[in-house]
């Protein structure tokens, strides 16, 4: 039997089609989950430092580290549009970390990531997260320019 997901429970990621073109996309979370639970074997530790902020001490924590592949399909029910026949399958790695000893299991990190890039061992899963940690420094530096420049409203 097929599994079946309901059309609420899913995260939209965007996948760049080209120069000037994006498209959204929604992926059951339960595929996600299935696919971390499906990935038994920890593939290695990393040491991350995750920096300190107004409510947040910094420290320096270690994270278990598993990855496994999903494809999206181009035409998952089997029906082609004008508008959708030129897709092809999306192949995606999740690569999932999560804290390892943490002394408040409340605010244990855990970060299931999402990515084009081929993950076959620690290293690779490495630059992943570490492209993950830049993108949201520069998050952040879009963010204050909104809020503390006001740059919209230039």
């Amino acid at each position: 039997s097929k599994d079946s997901y309901p059309f609420f429970d899913t995260i939209s990621i965007e996948i760049n089609q080209g120069i000037d073109s994006m498209q959204t996309i929604k992926i059951p979370v339960q595929v996600i989950k299935k696919v971390v639970a499906n990935s038994q074997k920890i593939e290695g530790e990393l040491n991350v430092h995750i920096p300190g902020n107004g409510s947040r001490v910094a420290r320096d924590v270690k994270m278990q580290v598993k990855f496994g592949e999903i494809c999206l399909q181009a035409h998952p029910r089997g029906i082609t549009t004008p508008r959708t026949k030129e897709r092809t399958d999306l192949p995606l790695t999740i690569v999932h970390l999560s804290e390892v000893h943490s002394s408040n299991k409340k605010e244990a990190l855990g970060w299931t990531l999402l990515t084009t890039l081929p993950v076959r061992n620690i290293d690779e899963a490495h630059e992943v997260m570490k492209y993950y940690r830049m993108r949201w420094t520069i998050e952040l530096y879009f963010k204050s320019l909104k809020t503390g420049c006001n740059v919209e409203k230039c």
